[in-house]
């Protein structure tokens, strides 16, 4: 499966509204909330045509009960995007994956480092800009991938987060003002 990163497109925001409404319809009480993540949720960027969607559950404990009937609806569990704090589900429709699912909870690490990111994205144009490059430069660098695997860059040395995943840098602390004469 090649890895396909397109210009926004203004469906996507339709898009998430109809998943969401199935996830509702699906797992009714059992959702607390949800949120459009990742990079189809930003106006203007560049992304995978993949919905992004974090669910948190009323009760996460309960999350596992759930797999029967998401995978009624369409979704289909992959255990190797798991976390301690989120199962993970994929959706495909007509051989070409659609949509990622997070199962999580309200606070999570999940949660709350999908909100600081899109948080940073939406705020900061250069930010933006730095994100979509990476994206290019990774699905030009990736071919291939297997279905949900995120592109990784390959490199010797220690790996680097991106200056746009990375907290923002505050400027040094002004000099003291100069003593009185």
């Amino acid at each position: 499966m090649s890895v396909e990163v397109v210009g926004f497109a203004p469906a996507w925001p339709w898009r998430f509204a109809v998943l969401r409404q199935l996830v509702l319809d699906t797992l009714g009480e059992a959702v607390g909330a949800i949120e459009h993540v990742g990079s189809t949720s930003i106006p203007g960027l560049a992304a995978k045509p993949i919905i992004d969607m974090d669910l948190a559950l009323a009760d996460y404990s309960s999350a596992h009960e759930l797999r029967p009937s998401l995978e009624a609806a369409g979704f289909r569990r992959a255990m190797y995007g798991d976390f301690a704090d989120r199962q993970f589900y994929v959706r495909d429709e007509d051989g070409r994956r659609t949509c990622h699912l997070s199962l999580t909870y309200l606070d999570s690490d999940t949660w709350r480092s999908h909100r600081a990111l899109l948080d940073r994205l939406n705020a900061d144009p250069v930010s933006r800009l730095e994100y979509a490059t990476l994206k290019k430069r990774l699905a030009c660098s990736t071919p291939t991938r297997r279905p949900t695997q995120t592109p990784r860059p390959r490199s010797t040395s220690a790996p680097q987060a991106p200056s746009v995943l990375r907290p923002p840098r505050t400027p040094p602390p002004s000099p003291p003002p100069p003593p009185p004469p």
